[in-house]
């Protein structure tokens, strides 16, 4: 019940956004919402990614950066935890080893 809440506030503070597209808080807002309440990294981080193209004061550069790295850790984490589970191909490992020829 409490995640349909979240999920309207997700909704009501994306139209604040197109209202103020450079208004940094209501995006770093918006990627916390969807990373905590939401588990959706990959939307937090694309917000923050947004974020820094608004310009952000230092303060707000900061807060970005944290966040950005706590998303990627998680991310990180989760890839980790889903190739050892299903035993397939890392497709980091594949990466890698086509880049070596």
């Amino acid at each position: 019940m409490k995640k349909k809440w979240y999920r309207l506030l997700a909704i009501y503070i994306k139209d604040a956004i197109d209202l103020f597209p450079k208004h940094v808080d209501l995006k770093i807002i918006n990627a916390y919402i969807q990373k905590s309440k939401l588990n959706n990294e990959f939307k937090a981080i694309f917000e923050m990614m947004n974020c820094e193209l608004c310009n952000p004061s230092i303060h707000e550069q900061f807060a970005i950066f944290r966040k950005k790295i706590e998303v990627e850790n998680t991310l990180v984490k989760q890839h980790i935890k889903n190739s050892q589970k299903l035993g397939t191909l890392d497709v980091v490992n594949v990466y890698t080893y086509e880049k070596m020829f």
